[in-house]
């Protein structure tokens, strides 16, 4: 297990330098405390043994009307945790994979590691922007620095549950690559200010 968590620590730096130009853009439709979001995610599916990396790009409310009781940075929080959970990234981002995690017994009974460690890149300050969608303006919130953000590394694993399995995120690292150098927060940030992402990192 020492040895897959070391490679891990050496190799999450080619992964996320490598990310930007790997990824790509998928648009999806995420219901966050009773509203609607459009979100998007750039991701780079696993191929083989190499982790499958994804990151939180923009999200914006599709009904104005909606009224939304949490905060932007709440939302992203909520939009982060539910976009990296097993069923959502092989339902929705990496439909053509095909794979399955070890059980989770694997872990607990005997020293083994990990088939596949994935990553989560969120970035640590987002803007207030304005777009037209469906002829009025809505609030897009968008990541406005790209090169400093938290990265998390995980792996699922799964154990059955009356004959249906059910997947579990461990965690296995954080950090911070970078600072961050937005110091406002959401309700401070006026259109195009950059504000503090709470991430677990910061």
């Amino acid at each position: 297990m020492k040895k897959i968590f070391l490679f891990m620590f050496i190799s999450i730096f080619i992964i996320s330098a490598n990310f930007a130009q790997a990824c790509q853009d998928v648009v999806v439709d995420i219901p966050i405390n009773g509203c609607y979001y459009k979100v998007t995610i750039c991701v780079d599916c696993t191929i083989g043994v190499a982790p499958t990396t994804l990151a939180v790009k923009s999200f914006m409310k599709i009904d104005n009307n909606c009224e939304e009781s949490i905060t932007p940075e709440e939302i992203l929080y909520a939009i982060n945790n539910l976009v990296s959970t097993y069923d959502f990234i092989y339902s929705n981002l990496c439909v053509e994979t095909n794979y399955v995690p070890l059980p989770c017994r694997y872990y607990e009974e005997e020293e083994v590691d990990p088939d596949i460690i994935q990553s989560q890149i969120t970035y640590l300050c987002f803007n207030k922007t304005y777009v037209w969608y469906f002829d009025e303006w809505h609030i897009n919130y968008v990541a406005c620095d790209y090169d400093n953000y938290c990265i998390e590394s995980f792996f699922f694993c799964w154990t059955m549950v009356n004959g249906i399995p059910q997947y579990t995120k461990i965690i296995t690292d954080g950090h911070p690559v970078g600072t961050q150098n937005c110091t406002l927060e959401a309700w401070e940030a006026d259109v195009d200010e950059c504000f503090k992402a709470h991430t677990p990192c910061y």
